[in-house]
């Protein structure tokens, strides 16, 4: 397990937010499954390819695997990198899923932890990882480009999105002009943030000493640098050019990395949550020991990621829209009354409880799984009739996503209304019908958690047959 240096970690739930900034290279996209090749790869390839095409003589290329100095000589000899260019593997670029580092970073953007991330590399993998989650950032890939003063992924050296002449492939194309407009937007826009990390930087290279030289002279030495990479403190370029402190320094893989910052900040939103709720309850006259029920149950989110906690978040909005929800309060205190009966519900009936990472919860007896749980809330504004089409659309979604829905639903927060009458099925073959012939039990059982004796009714569901 990587080591973050506690400054770090204290960055990520600083009050107020945006208390952080990060700079990420290749090294954050070689992870599974971005999986894109790194420089040196890619140019090596590259080579073979122009050679083959008879645009460069054999051996006329002195490095291979010097990208730059291969983009300045086919440059040289065609006035255009485009010949270069397109040896690349333009659409896996585009389409590049984002690995779980992408992922946790772009949570860590929702959160308002991350303002910007400035990415040295082509691929859209940082994009795409908010498509998965169903969110969206800002991305800038050109100078002129107004950047947003937070959540924004920032293409220092172009995207795959732009033309091949607007790649920053040369060290030539590094003009005054570049790092003038550039070193602006860092210095008054983008790293305001007073912690800045460096990730997945890697070997040395003309290109990236020069930029990471432009970003480095823009802020001074008035911020806090972190580095993360692979390679050990004492054998790393890029430590010594940005004067990292050892003790700033994190050895360890890019997804390792984002973990552990994503994890520290899951602990902290496990606490406000089990604040939120106990307030909550002891404002409303909740029994002491339904209380503890309550604070059992936070416990077990220990096991969620972060990523898993803002899937909880999502359901208990019964939102289908987007993956994942950043913390507030309203939905600490949603959460909260769902969780309560879900303990409840555990300790009446002998079960445990283990949260999963689509945002639902297993009840196990003796190991093994008796029912999976959604957890939802109306908020408040919605009567259970309101809700019903949401609860049942969220279900089958989990259900194909996942291959396991909720078969069992808690609800809180709804507008009382008088017990709805049971649907009868209208369409045998594809509905939404609580015994669907084709595909089984795709309605699940639904239980308001104010309904008198809702923990017996509950238990009186799981024991059935």
């Amino acid at each position: 397990m990587v080591q973050v240096p506690a400054g770090l970690l204290s960055a990520v739930i600083a009050d107020g937010g945006s208390r952080l900034a990060i700079v990420i290279g290749a090294g954050c996209s070689v992870e599974m499954p971005t999986a894109m090749p790194l420089a040196g790869d890619l140019s090596e390839d590259a080579c073979r390819r122009l050679v083959s095409e008879q645009i460069l003589l054999d051996g006329e290329c002195r490095d291979p695997r010097d990208l730059s100095a291969l983009a300045s000589l086919v440059f040289q000899k065609t006035g255009s990198q485009a010949a270069l260019v397109r040896q690349f593997p333009l659409d896996r670029m585009r389409t590049a899923p984002g690995n779980v580092g992408y992922k946790f970073l772009i949570a860590l953007m929702l959160e308002g932890v991350i303002s910007h991330a400035l990415s040295l590399n082509f691929d859209l993998a940082p994009q795409n990882a908010a498509v998965q989650l169903r969110e969206t950032v800002t991305v800038v890939d050109r100078i002129n480009e107004p950047i947003p003063m937070a959540k924004t992924v920032v293409h220092l050296h172009g995207s795959v999105n732009g033309s091949s002449e607007e790649l920053i492939l040369r060290v030539e194309a590094l003009t005054d002009d570049w790092r003038d407009k550039w070193q602006e937007v860092v210095t008054r826009q983008i790293l305001a943030a007073p912690n800045v990390l460096f990730v997945g930087l890697g070997s040395a290279a003309p290109i990236l000493s020069e930029t990471v030289s432009m970003i480095a002279n823009a802020l001074g030495h008035q911020k806090n640098f972190y580095q993360a990479d692979l390679g050990p403190y004492e054998n790393n370029y890029f430590a010594q050019q940005l004067q990292i402190a050892a003790d700033h320094y994190i050895k360890g893989p890019w997804s390792e990395v984002m973990g552990a910052l994503a994890k520290h900040l899951a602990r902290e939103q496990i606490h406000t949550l089990k604040m939120s709720g106990k307030a909550l309850f002891r404002d409303n006259n909740v029994a002491a020991e339904d209380i503890a029920h309550f604070e059992a149950m936070t416990t077990h989110l220990a096991d969620l990621t972060l990523l898993g906690l803002g899937r909880l978040r999502a359901n208990i909005r019964l939102s289908r829209g987007s993956l994942y929800q950043p913390r507030s309060v309203p939905d600490e205190e949603w959460l909260s009354g769902p969780l309560l009966t879900l303990g409840a519900i555990a300790e009446a009936d002998g079960l445990t409880v283990h949260p999963t990472s689509a945002g639902t919860f297993h009840f196990k007896r003796a190991g093994r799984i008796v029912s999976n749980v959604l957890l939802v809330s109306g908020r408040g504004s919605r009567k259970l009739s309101a809700l019903d089409p949401s609860i049942t659309a969220l279900s089958k979604e989990l259900s194909e996503s996942t291959g396991s829905g909720p078969d069992l639903v808690l609800v809180g927060g709804t507008l009382a209304e008088p017990l709805a009458a049971s649907v009868v099925p209208e369409d045998i073959v594809d509905g939404d019908e609580i015994e669907d012939i084709v595909t089984g039990p795709i309605k699940p059982k639904v239980l308001v958690i104010d309904w008198e004796n809702v923990v017996n009714k509950a238990r009186e569901f799981l024991n059935a047959a």
